[in-house]
């Protein structure tokens, strides 16, 4: 009899460490990549059933949250993370107002990657992402969605987004002047 429970013990402490490993979401090592480490399971070929869309915008511009929402069949883990278009460099912007079960990852800056926080089911779930300060070119929102432990779409874009006008404002301006003359902007002023 003790051995039996000895057994079930064991049994249901490996059972609690599985469940919390998926709690903990995407794990550092899939930052840029963004594929799960699943055993050897591999990335499907069929066409997601999944979209990444922009909801509410179609230029970034600082101070102005971009509503995005992540719409197909039920799914257990996301990350996503805004890039520069053509490119794996991650934007330095910040998601917020998660849905349940999700939450902020730091790959690179605080809270650029959004991730699931529990293996529950999710659907169609919205949130925002803040941009940052200065204009990072064009970008997508890019990431991969599983569906279930051993079945995930990876590289899913969202549609892309521009930096608005209020971007080329002062800081571009700063930028073509001290090209255009060679002499840092601060020494320009401190010399009218």
């Amino acid at each position: 009899m003790t051995m039996g429970w000895y057994s079930l013990c064991i049994v249901i402490a490996l059972c609690a460490i599985c469940t919390l490993g998926k709690k903990h979401g995407g794990p550092d090592s899939a930052c840029s990549s963004l594929t799960p480490r699943h055993g050897n399971n591999t990335a499907q070929v069929s066409s997601s059933p999944y979209t990444i869309r922009v909801i509410s915008a179609t230029q970034y511009k600082r101070g102005t949250k971009v509503m995005l929402q992540l719409t197909g069949p039920a799914f257990q883990g996301v990350m996503i993370q805004a890039r520069k278009k053509g490119s794996n460099a991650i934007v330095a912007g910040q998601f917020a107002d998660f849905p349940p079960y999700t939450k902020a990852k730091k790959c690179t800056n605080d809270a650029d990657t959004i991730t699931h926080s529990a293996p529950d089911n999710k659907t169609n779930i919205e949130f925002s992402w803040n941009p940052p300060n200065q204009a990072d070119g064009d970008i997508e929102f890019y990431g991969t969605v599983l569906q279930k432990f051993d079945t995930f779409w990876l590289e899913h874009k969202s549609a892309t987004l521009k930096p608005a006008d209020d971007y080329k404002g002062s800081a571009g301006m700063l930028r073509i002047a001290t090209a255009l003359l060679g002499l840092p902007v601060i020494t320009m002023i401190l010399i009218f």
